[in-house]
């Protein structure tokens, strides 16, 4: 294979890196053996892989970054040798000869304390990414290495080397805006999965496009919204039509209207409708993970859901004693202060000045002011309702 056809292979293998992280090894092994090497890394150098930096290599293992990363960067002779403009340049391409001598490498600590323990004695190193880049992990270096006794590279590998680092920097730009698209995208879904309540997106058609955890249980329990073929339906036709105009009408035309809607929903057991709030969303807000669609997003209360709290929440949340949030709880479920009192086994007087205790450090002007606010207040995640056993219908 002529040098022309070998180049075109490692470009080729580098874009592929770009979609597809699991080659970044392969890709650094076949630079290394291009070049002439025996070692080779591409890595954030002030950044080790357990912190999220950035880590491909060839021999090179993880354990060894970490140990650079906590002792030795501060040692590191090449990099202490370089300029502060040439570390932070993107495409600055080095050889450690070009730095320092070899006599100073074989007598600092950083060679006889690290590198000699890799049998690595001559660099060759190019800036792909810099500190100043939109990377979150900071400086990404490409380092080749040959042993001490074996000779330095030559001006040919290293022209090589820096033909192929801005390839290497145009598939890494590619690869951090994949990783943070999917990382986007994973995020909105905990965050709607970690909510009590159910949430659905849903286009024109009202075919979902994303259910949480709690949507897909109201679906399977078949008490109001379920789906047909991915589509919502209500619990007879005239229910369907009526879930479907409603979610039409979000998407009418019409900059002026706010595009936030309520629909009742009926329920074959009996209860109390749920009550479903819908919203369009802008179109930029989704992007591409409804494939340019216009998408709704709505989210289904039930009424007949109890609100359950938890002292030890209460006391989190509003910094308030343990006896004053057993007051608070009792009067959530509906006792008055006397009741609560008896219920307690403490005094009248004694509920009354943990009452006044509670409204003073929540705020409140009144008892009613106090209710409102524990209860509209309640956790709604699943993992508190999890924890503190509140009702998560």
């Amino acid at each position: 294979m002529d040098e022309i056809a070998k180049f075109s292979r490692l470009v080729l293998m580098i874009e592929e890196a770009a979609v597809a992280p699991e080659r970044w090894d392969p890709v650094v092994a076949s630079i290394v053996e291009e070049i002439g090497a025996t070692e080779g890394i591409l890595f954030s150098p002030f950044l080790p892989p357990s912190l999220g930096g950035f880590w491909a290599s060839r021999s090179i293992r993880p354990g060894h970054m970490e140990d650079y990363a906590a002792y030795y960067s501060d040692k590191d002779i090449w990099i202490l040798a370089m300029k502060p403009e040439q570390l932070g340049t993107p495409g600055f391409v080095f050889r450690d000869d070009a730095l320092i001598g070899h006599d100073t490498v074989r007598r600092s600590e950083f060679y006889n304390d690290f590198l000699r323990k890799l049998d690595i004695g001559r660099l060759l190193c190019g800036v792909v990414r810099s500190q100043g880049s939109a990377v979150p992990t900071g400086n990404i270096h490409l380092s080749v290495f040959r042993p001490m006794g074996k000779g330095g590279f030559s001006e040919h590998q290293q022209l090589l080397f820096q033909r192929l680092v801005p390839h290497l920097q145009a598939a890494l730009k590619t690869h951090y805006l994949l990783r943070a698209g999917g990382n986007q995208a994973a995020l909105a879904h905990a965050s709607l999965n970690a909510l009590a309540l159910p949430v659905m997106l849903v286009n024109r058609e009202a075919r979902v496009l994303f259910a949480n955890d709690q949507a897909r249980e109201m679906f399977a329990a078949g008490d109001g919204l379920t789906t047909s073929r991915g589509t919502l339906e209500g619990i007879a036709a005239r229910d369907t039509a009526a879930i479907r105009l409603f979610i039409a009408k979000l998407f009418e035309p019409g900059e002026g209207r706010s595009h936030q809607w309520t629909c009742p929903i009926q329920r074959s057991s009996g209860q109390r409708p749920h009550v479903c709030f819908g919203h369009r969303l802008p179109l930029d807000v989704v992007g591409d993970c409804a494939a340019g669609e216009r998408v709704a997003i709505l989210f289904v209360h039930d009424p007949e859901r109890q609100v359950r709290l938890e002292p030890d929440v209460l006391e989190w949340l509003y910094g308030i004693t343990h006896a004053e949030a057993l007051l608070a709880v009792s009067l959530v479920r509906g006792l008055s202060l006397k009741q609560a009192a008896r219920a307690r086994g403490v005094s009248y007087e004694t509920a009354r000045t943990q009452l006044k205790s509670l409204l003073r450090k929540t705020d409140c002007g009144n008892q009613g002011d106090l209710l409102k606010l524990l209860i509209r207040g309640a956790p709604c995640s699943r993992d508190v309702c999890a924890t503190t056993g509140l009702d998560r219908r």
